[in-house]
């Protein structure tokens, strides 16, 4: 099995993991003023289960980290994996209702 590869994609607003040549999950996200939203995170039903959407926060997260973005965790599941991360907490806007 090849190598999951994540990549930002920032003409379709996402990051996109993909596994041998398949689209296995994407992180889809907005930016505005300083913040990254991210909106909803998905992963194809027969990759679920595989730690696949978590691995796609994380390298999102460290981007957002590296550009000194604050994050708006929109979605539920970046919401509990951020949670779960504390050395990512800090990123996360104190006013996250934006």
């Amino acid at each position: 099995m090849e190598e999951l590869t994540i990549t930002d994609m920032p003409d379709r607003s996402r990051f996109e993991a993909t596994q041998d040549g398949e689209l296995v999950g994407v992180l889809e996200y907005h930016r505005k003023d300083g913040l990254i939203f991210y909106d909803h995170a998905e992963t194809a039903i027969p990759f679920r289960g595989r730690g696949i959407a978590g691995r796609i926060v994380e390298i999102a997260l460290i981007a957002a980290r590296e550009e000194r973005l604050r994050i708006v965790p929109r979605c539920p599941f970046v919401a509990d994996w951020v949670a779960a991360h504390p050395e990512f907490q800090p990123l996360v806007a104190s006013d996250a209702t934006r």
